[in-house]
């Protein structure tokens, strides 16, 4: 058998954001050169799985599910899962399955809702991987909220960025204390701004 493996994006839009699939093809040559195809994927994602637009050409690793604080009023992304850590052994194996057939992962983007509330521990044991099994990555990214950044310590923070988290996302819906109140926002102005 000959394989020819292709990396296939697939997406859906809905009124909120775009889902991203991930999704690998592998085409081979059987006897009397029939030509099979099989379409599988390597990383079984938690629906509504959501990305920034700037992160659509990323590798999806989804390595927590929902959001820590979840009871913005104007958000309605992660109402439907209580916030979880994905275990690091299916992180591990979903990491080595996509290097398997992908290895040339130049971005990748943590989800879901707020990675930045797992241990520093937890990343650097994910940033490991993620370089040793895609060298030639250039970016990694998540979501966060400030007061989830603000628990980890300035060496914490340098340590991170150093094993590779190079951007972080953090929804700054307003500036106002009285409109965060109303959102329900859970931060304030002097919160973030700090």
């Amino acid at each position: 058998y000959q394989f020819l493996e292709l990396p296939i994006i697939k997406s859906v839009r809905n009124s909120f954001n775009i889902f991203v699939f991930p999704l690998w093809e592998k085409r081979f040559s059987g006897p009397k050169n029939k030509q099979h195809r099989m379409i599988y994927n390597p990383i079984e994602y938690k629906q509504p799985l959501f990305r920034p637009p700037s992160e659509a050409d990323s590798l999806i690793l989804q390595v927590t599910y929902g959001c820590t604080w979840n009871r913005c009023s104007f958000c309605e992304m992660y109402g439907s899962k209580k916030f979880s850590a994905k275990k690091e052994e299916d992180i591990l194996n979903e990491i080595k399955s996509v290097a398997a057939v992908y290895p040339d992962v130049r971005k990748v983007f943590l989800a879901d809702g707020n990675p930045m509330a797992l241990s520093s521990k937890r990343l650097m044991f994910i940033l490991s991987a993620i370089k040793e099994y895609f060298p030639g990555v250039r970016r990694v990214s998540t979501y966060a909220l400030p007061r989830d950044i603000f628990a980890k310590t300035k060496e914490e923070l340098i340590e991170l960025k150093e094993a590779g988290l190079s951007l972080v996302y953090v929804g700054i819906e307003s500036g106002d204390d009285e409109v965060l109140g109303m959102m329900e926002k859970g931060e304030s102005f002097s919160s973030t701004r700090d």
